[in-house]
């Protein structure tokens, strides 16, 4: 038993948070919150891990997108440009140096 600031001997009265906690109790306490820790951070790795999922298809099929333009340039379509998201992203900025390259080559 851990030793409280307080010893109250009647019962009757509302708990004191500082009365005398056994062992047991205790035990029983660190099992549930050991075991509330672990559901939480499994739930927040499945979510993270579904965001992730989420966000990387979109980066793939946009990544598809301007791959298959690039075939239709490469197959003689010059007049055709890549097209750009308007997000500002790292790969809408090389869209605009190709597309500005392919703008050179074309005059």
């Amino acid at each position: 038993m851990i030793p409280s600031a307080v010893n109250n001997d009647d019962k009757s009265e509302s708990p004191n948070p500082f009365e005398m906690v056994e062992a047991g109790e205790m035990h029983e306490f660190r099992e549930l919150l050991v075991g509330a820790m672990a559901w939480g951070g499994l739930l927040v790795l499945i979510m993270g891990l579904a965001g992730a999922a989420v966000i990387g298809a979109g980066s793939v099929r946009r990544i598809n997108e301007v791959a298959r333009t690039i075939e239709r340039i490469v197959d003689s379509n010059l007049a055709e440009r890549l097209p750009t998201s308007g997000t500002a992203s790292d790969l809408d900025r090389l869209v605009d140096v190709v597309n500005g390259m392919l703008d050179d080559i074309e005059r």
